[in-house]
Formats: structure tokens, C-alpha cells, sequence
């Protein structure tokens, strides 16, 4: 950031965080450490002479590869059974596991880094800690300038203690047309924590991140985290986090978030880091999110996706109609079966059953199908016939179009989105997948 011309910038404008990787043409692999590094298991320690690396595909993940130093050191290598330490010098990179021996000219190790430690710093406080986020697509929000240029992306996530700030890479474009033709990963963002008036602990740091990557996977509709955290601290680089937290490679999936700047990003951060600081709240978040993205990138195909989007619905119906709003009681818990419930929050919300948008196709579906006579009932059947099919059920399932399940599975993720956003007071527009993907004003609120 340069303090110098901020007095000179206009209002609303600001100076793009300047991050180390901004002169990467390609989202090539990233090399931590070139030359000799330490190999330990129950106090046996091998030198090993090769590479540590970031690597991208086919998945993210930190890779070691080296040939043992000297070939007294091959004793007890057959014994490297489990987890392993990784030093680069004294310093303890991470924790990891061997993938490989090789015994030819040279004896050689490869294997992979699990997470980066932090154990004995970790409460240790800094000035600041950059990072960048793959794989989110733009938020267009704020406006962003550098020596040569405007362009929008920039994000300020802000409560009384701490700023988070996300910015989008000048060169966006360039990078979203790769991964739409070879997908994979790039950096699409740079991001930076601190502390409004004072250092910020590291602990404290990663907690926060931790959040923000569940936060923005949300609103991405696809996993996406805070990756490559560099500390600093006086102005130096005082250590990394190469830890491959989950992201997903890049798919055109569909999210929810509008691209008319009418998103009160910070208020809906607020809430969403409120709700995450009670253990129960943030571990079912944590599943929230995962099951939603998953079904949301169709990852298990139309089936899977559907029971994974299924199992969202009964996750946010215990965890906030039952436990949070005790909009039911215990004894009748267990007597609501799946349809009901779908409808339990839609009324909950302020959805009108029947006046959801559906497809002249899905209309048909619910008129003709005996054991359907609603939108939830529908959605039920579609899983049930998926999980408890009988042979009939299965005939039945099977010949059906793949534009009837593919709605089923649309009006799944629609009804998680409107709830989570309306536990989260969401007031402003959002992306409305069952409208023609029109952006609309979100009217729903949670009712009790």
C-alpha cells in the first residue's frame, strides 16, 4: 500500500494489495524450497537433497521429492512408516507422509506435506498476513487503482477489532479465461488481515481466515480458502502457511451472489462470524457449506447431488428450525417426515408453496404422479426414489427426463440459499435460480 498518494485518492477508491505472486504469468507450481532439507521419523533423521513444492494439479497439494544425501542415511529408511517432520535447516516446515522409495543410482523420497506447523509461534503477534484465494470469481464491489489504472473487486470485511481485506488481481480476465478452457486453479485474489489498532496474534489470524474461506465458498458456490499465508511482521516475511486448505479446481458453477453492486457484504459477514464463534453453530456451518457446494458443483452427479442437497435440508432443518428457532417440539421431531419439513421452512421464511416458479414440465410431474400432489412432496419423492427405491419406484425414477431431476435439484439449493440468508438477515439482491436467473430483491426473512 502506498501511504504517500492515499490522501490523493478519490473517495471509495484504493490502492490494489501488492502481492508477491502479481508477476506470475501462469498458474504454474509454486517452489517453497530448492536444496537440502530434513526427512524425520521417531528421532531417525534423513537428509534429503531435491524440491518442496505447491503443486496444483491434479489436485492442491504440497509435494516433497529428493535423493538421500549421503548413503550411510539409507539405514532405517524402511522403517519410515506413518507420519513424518519436514525441516528445511532448524526450522520445522510441517507434518507429511512418504508416497514413494526409490532404489536405483540414487536412493530417493517422495512424498507430501499434510499442514504447515505453527505450534510453537503461534500466539505470537504480527503486523499483518497476506494471502490469496483462488478460484473466487469477481465480487465486483469496491473500485481498485494502481500506478496505471482503475478496475472494481475490492472487498473490506471489517468489525470493531479487525480488517480483512480481499482485492481482485488487475489481470483478472486473463486468468478466468484460462481456467474456463483448461479449469485448474489460479490466483484470482490477494487478501490481507490486521489488526484495526494493534498487532493481531496468529491464532487469532487463522481463525478469522478460516471463517473467511467458508464465508466466501458460500457465496462462490464453490470451495474456495485463504491459501498461502505469508506473516509479517516490521516490514519482513517472517514465515508462510503452505498448508493446502480445501479448494476446489475451477468449475462454472452457479452462485447466488449479484453483479449490480447492491450487496451489503459486511453486514452478512458480521452475522455469519457472529454465528461461528459458537462450536455448535460453526460445525454445522462447516457441514452446511460442504454438502451445499458439493451438490451445488454437481459433484456426485444429479443423484448424488440430490441426496447431498437433501442432507443440507435436514442438517438447517435440526440445526436452526429445531435447535435455534425451537419452531418444533422434541416429542414431534422424529414424526415430521421430509416433504413437511421442506414446507416447515418455506413457511418459516415466507414462501408460498405454490406460488413457486416451476417448469411447465415439473407442474405436469406433480398433476400426473399419484403419490405427488406439491412442490415438496415432489422433491421428496425424486429422493426417495433415489435412496429407497423399489423396483417400481427405480422404473419409474429412470424414465424420467433429466430436466425434471435437474429442477428437483435446483429447487434444493434454492430453498438452502434462502434460508441460510435469511438466518443471516440478507437485505439486499441475489441471483434467483428458479427466476431465469434474474437478480431480485431478497424478500425473505425468517418468521417465528
Amino acid at each position: 500500500m502506498k501511504e504517500d498518494l492515499l490522501p490523493f485518492l478519490p473517495k471509495g477508491i484504493h490502492y490494489c494489495i501488492e502481492s508477491r505472486f502479481s508477476k506470475l504469468k501462469k498458474p504454474n507450481d509454486i517452489i517453497i524450497h530448492k536444496g537440502l532439507f530434513t526427512v524425520i521419523h521417531n528421532n531417525i533423521c534423513v537428509q534429503l537433497k531435491g524440491i518442496i513444492k505447491l503443486v496444483w494439479l491434479p489436485s492442491l497439494r504440497i509435494s516433497f521429492q529428493g535423493i538421500i544425501n549421503s548413503p550411510r542415511e539409507t539405514r532405517g529408511i524402511n522403517f519410515f512408516d506413518g507420519l513424518i517432520q519436514i525441516k528445511i535447516g532448524q526450522t520445522l516446515l510441517g507434518d507429511g507422509f512418504i508416497t514413494q522409495r526409490s532404489i536405483g543410482k540414487h536412493f530417493s523420497l517422495s512424498g507430501l506435506i499434510k499442514y504447515s506447523d505453527f505450534s510453537s509461534i503461534k500466539d505470537k503477534k504480527v503486523d499483518l498476513i497476506r494471502f490469496v484465494i483462488p478460484n473466487l470469481k469477481e465480487l465486483m464491489i469496491g473500485k481498485l487503482r494502481d500506478d496505471r489504472g482503475f478496475w472494481s473487486g475490492h472487498v473490506e470485511l471489517n468489525d470493531t477489532l479487525v480488517k480483512i481485506q480481499v482485492d481482485q488481481r488487475k489481470d483478472y480476465s486473463k486468468f478466468i479465461d484460462y481456467l474456463r478452457n483448461f479449469g485448474g486453479y489460479a490466483m484470482l485474489h490477494w487478501g490481507q488481515i490486521e489488526k484495526i489498532d494493534s498487532k493481531i496474534s496468529i491464532k487469532e489470524a487463522f481463525d478469522y481466515l478460516d471463517k473467511l474461506s467458508l464465508f466466501l465458498s458460500f457465496i462462490n458456490g464453490r470451495k474456495v480458502s485463504a491459501l498461502i499465508r505469508d506473516i509479517y511482521d516490521k516490514n519482513k516475511l517472517i514465515k508462510t502457511d503452505w498448508t493446502p486448505y480445501q479448494c476446489d479446481n475451477y468449475k462454472n458453477t452457479f452462485q447466488w451472489l449479484p453483479h449490480n453492486h447492491k450487496f451489503p457484504i459486511n453486514d452478512i459477514w458480521l452475522r455469519f462470524h457472529a454465528l461461528c464463534k459458537d462450536k455448535n453453530d460453526y460445525n454445522a456451518i462447516v457441514s452446511l457449506v460442504h454438502w451445499y457446494t458439493s451438490a451445488n458443483s454437481n459433484t456426485g452427479l444429479l443423484e448424488g447431488s440430490i441426496i447431498m442437497a437433501q442432507t443440507a435440508i435436514e442438517l438447517l432443518f435440526n440445526w436452526v428450525v429445531f435447535e435455534k428457532l425451537q419452531a418444533v417440539d422434541s416429542k414431534d421431531l422424529d414424526k415430521i417426515n421430509a416433504a413437511s419439513k421442506i414446507r416447515l421452512i418455506w413457511t418459516l421464511i415466507g414462501i408460498n408453496e405454490s406460488k413457486i416458479s416451476l417448469t411447465d414440465e415439473y407442474k405436469n410431474f406433480i398433476n400426473n404422479e399419484p403419490d405427488v400432489s406439491t412442490v415438496s412432496q415432489a422433491m421428496s419423492w425424486m429422493r426417495n426414489s433415489i435412496v429407497h427405491g423399489n423396483f417400481k419406484k427405480r422404473i419409474k425414477y429412470d424414465g424420467l427426463g433429466n430436466n425434471l431431476k435437474s429442477e428437483t435439484l435446483s429447487i434444493f439449493l434454492w430453498t438452502i440459499e434462502c434460508l441460510f440468508l435469511a438466518l443471516l438477515k440478507y437485505d439486499g439482491d441475489y441471483i434467483n435460480r428458479l427466476g431465469k436467473f434474474e437478480e431480485q430483491e431478497f424478500k425473505y426473512s425468517l418468521k417465528y
